[in-house]
């Protein structure tokens, strides 16, 4: 997804009033972590929606130190 379109549909998600909290699931055919700009993604999803809950889904195949500590510094809900 192009990044202007990630930027558009978070600009959109801002602009509805919140009774409740958002989950947000993002992820490219199922594997976040394969995703090359997901953490840069992450840290916009936070930087504008500071109140929703994120996770990531992933089958661990993926999952290294590096992955781990980058995907916790993003405070998600659910990993």
């Amino acid at each position: 997804m192009p990044t202007a379109l990630f930027e558009k549909i978070i600009k959109d998600l801002c602009a509805i009033p919140r009774l409740h909290h958002l989950q947000l699931s993002p992820f490219k055919v199922n594997e976040p972590i394969v995703w090359p700009r997901i953490h840069e993604l992450l840290e916009l999803i936070q930087s504008k929606l500071t109140n929703e809950i994120i996770t990531l889904t992933t089958n661990t195949g993926l999952l290294n130190e590096s992955n781990i500590k980058s995907s916790t510094k993003h405070n998600l809900g659910k990993l």
